[in-house]
Parts: C-alpha cells; structure tokens; sequence
C-alpha cells in the first residue's frame, strides 16, 4: 500500500481521504484475496507502462487480469461459480488450473514454454538465473514487474516477453479448449 500512496504522492492521498476512509481503503486493498499478487508484482513505483501500450492491448489486458488473479483461467471460473471443476482442460493431469499451473506447469504447453524459457535464460543469465528461480519467482517475473528490482533493462525485457508469452499460452489455450 505504502507503493500505491508513493505513486500517487502520499500528500495528495492524504487530502483526497481523511484517516478513517483511508485505514478502510488499506485494510480492503490488502485483504482482497485477487490483489494478494498484485501486491508483489508492483516494484517499480510510477505509472504501469504496459499499461500504457495500446499497440498491445490485448497482452497488456491479459498481463492486468493475470496480475489480479482475474484471468479466465478453470480456477479462476470455478472461484465464480462459472465451471463445475478447476482442473486444467488442457493437459488433463488432473492438477489445478491455476496461474502457475498455466505459466509453469501444464505439459500442453511445454514447447512453447521451452522456446521462451531459453529466450528468458539467455537474456537474463547476466544477473539472475531464470530457470533457477522459484515457481513464485518465475511466476513474478512473468507478470509483474519484479525485473526493474535489478535494473530498466531486465524489466522492461520481462515486460514485453512476458506479455508475449502470455498472449501466446492464451491463444493456445483457446485452439485447444474451444469446442470445434
């Protein structure tokens, strides 16, 4: 929260909320279960570039969905009461289809990971190891902007193949799961 009140100026969040209004808008941003990984997503403080990309509309909307844990995914519509299970309509392992699973996990999907994870590897073998990262780590470096902790490079890469790569899984999800 303290990231959000810098981005916007803690003196102009201060006038816009008297206390009161404001220790409720914190306590509901931090307890809102579909920012919990926002939260962590959010490092570099100012505007969301990616955001402001509207060549790419449709990965930066995917990248804010995923971000807020909002993304179609079976999770995600059996959360809503949208799908009578959560389990991943693409691989049929049985596991969950959650972000992770999505990004990381789903062996459908594992030719076009592996041609972004070595892209991933390759570029960022200077100063972190990708491939070594936890599945928290990668997920963060995916869709947040966890690569502008090391510097404007790193998170600006992750940012647009990060985007790419989710464009991509949503494209392939949809081939594979649409009914012919």
């Amino acid at each position: 929260m303290n990231t959000y009140t810098e981005s916007i100026g803690s003196d102009k969040f201060n006038c816009q909320y008297d206390n009161a209004i404001r220790e409720s808008l914190i306590i509901d941003v931090i307890t809102k279960s579909s920012l919990e990984l926002y939260q962590h997503c959010y490092i570099k403080t100012g505007s969301q570039l990616y955001l402001e990309d509207i060549s790419d509309f449709n990965s930066s909307r995917l990248k804010l969905l995923a971000r807020t844990n909002y993304l179609p995914l079976k999770q995600f519509l059996f959360r809503m009461h949208m799908s009578e299970d959560n389990l991943c309509p693409i691989c049929d392992s049985g596991e969950s289809e959650d972000l992770e699973h999505f990004l990381l996990g789903c062996t459908s999907l594992e030719q076009t990971r592996s041609k972004f994870f070595t892209l991933f590897a390759s570029f960022n073998n200077r100063n972190v190891s990708f491939l070594e990262l936890s599945p928290r780590a990668q997920v963060l470096f995916l869709v947040g902007d966890i690569g502008y902790a090391f510097n404007d490079e790193i998170g600006s890469f992750n940012d647009v193949y990060g985007r790419m790569y989710l464009l991509e899984l949503f494209r392939l999800r949809h081939i594979m799961v649409e009914p012919k």
